[in-house]
């Protein structure tokens, strides 16, 4: 797009009529415009954009659409120079596109940023397990913990034990089936060898 906005002006004195030409520079457009979902939410963050001249900005204007529709809507977000926003009462599972731009105190308005289209989440990750404990058997520790609290909007379906040497190393899935027992033995260990154990929940989404 242009750097500028042209503002043309008539002046009519007698039969002559002189027209003047003004540019105006307006603000860059923001960049690096990243959407981040969560169910009926999508926070939004971008790198600032520039006024180019001596007159600052105001406010950046947030934008945003149902990939389905053909007409931007405008978020109402207060006025500020922020750069982030959260765009609520938005509806699961659905693709939305978002642009932003900015606003100078002049009220002129900046280059738009590059279209991110991101959809929403269906459910929210269940929480963690919490109360994790461990006894100790010959080549093998046995695993207790207290349920995950919190869903996520669906039904828990599995419980993902994975361990690794408390040395370092990757962490690594004991392989326990799908299940969803608030305990787990985690067999083929070696004796006499520390080792890291975490518990994830995994709901049906």
């Amino acid at each position: 797009m242009d750097d500028y906005t042209d503002i043309y002006i008539s002046e009519t004195a007698g039969n002559k009529i002189k027209v003047l030409k003004q540019h105006i520079i307006v603000p860059t457009a923001p960049t690096n415009l990243v959407a981040t979902p969560n169910v009926t939410e999508m926070l939004l963050t971008w790198t600032a954009a520039s006024p180019r001249t001596g007159t600052p900005l105001l406010d950046y204007v947030v934008e945003y659409k149902k990939t389905t529709e053909a007409d931007w809507r405008r978020f109402g977000d207060g006025v500020g120079t922020n750069t982030t926003a959260t765009i609520t009462s938005l509806i699961a599972n659905t693709e939305y596109q978002f642009r932003i731009f900015a606003r100078n105190t002049a009220r002129e308005d900046g280059d738009k940023s590059s279209v991110v289209t991101r959809a929403t989440l269906n459910t929210l990750a269940p929480k963690a397990p919490t109360n994790l404990a461990a006894g100790i058997a010959n080549r093998q520790i046995n695993l207790s913990w207290t349920a995950s609290n919190t869903n996520g909007g669906s039904a828990i379906k599995d419980y993902i034990v994975e361990y690794r040497l408390s040395s370092g190393g990757q962490w690594q899935v004991f392989n326990d089936g799908v299940r969803t027992t608030t305990t787990a033995d985690v067999t083929v260990l070696t004796n006499d060898v520390r080792y890291d154990f975490r518990v994830k929940a995994e709901n049906s989404t």
